[in-house]
């Protein structure tokens, strides 16, 4: 069980470090558009479409570790006045069920739109992108944040992982 909490650990890892070259890309795309459009008066037609892409994509995929690793954006007035750690650990349970009953929702209809997508050969506007290949990352990062809940909760009984979070390449 421990040798999965690791892999995944890795895993999520790997996430993070796809996202920080996607936010690097976007940055770096978006500052030579903008200093193109600033000195030639024209920049890439793409990049704004593509900095859309790469945080949106960067979202989804950092998902799997955020809820992994509990960093993910939450009231948390409940932890800070409840001390009891039983009914901490029961709601903890509830919570990823009920996130497991979502994700699975999720899983299960990005599936009918990438394959949609794929049938009818959709294309993003300006770049023309299969769209299959978005919706398919972000089923795929659907998937990770499922398994990675049921990998905390059967595996790790629960036990978020802790720790902070090596960002280099």
């Amino acid at each position: 069980m421990e040798k999965i909490g690791s892999f995944f650990t890795k895993l999520n890892h790997i996430a993070l470090t796809i996202c920080g070259i996607f936010i690097a890309l976007a940055g770096v795309l978006a500052s030579v558009n903008a200093i193109l459009r600033f000195t030639r008066g024209t920049g890439f037609a793409f990049s704004d479409e593509m900095c859309v892409y790469l945080i949106a994509l960067m979202i989804f995929i950092a998902m799997g570790y955020l809820e992994y690793s509990d960093n993910h954006l939450t009231i948390d007035i409940f932890n800070t006045t409840v001390k009891n750690p039983v009914i901490k650990k029961i709601v903890l349970y509830i919570r990823g069920i009920i996130t497991l009953i979502f994700d699975g929702m999720l899983i299960r209809y990005g599936l009918i739109v990438t394959s949609a997508a794929y049938r009818y050969g959709s294309v993003t506007n300006v770049m023309q992108i299969p769209r299959f290949y978005i919706y398919g990352i972000v089923t795929a990062s659907m998937i990770l944040a499922f398994a990675s809940w049921i990998v905390l909760l059967v595996c790790r009984k629960g036990e978020f992982e802790q720790g902070s979070v090596n960002y280099s390449v």
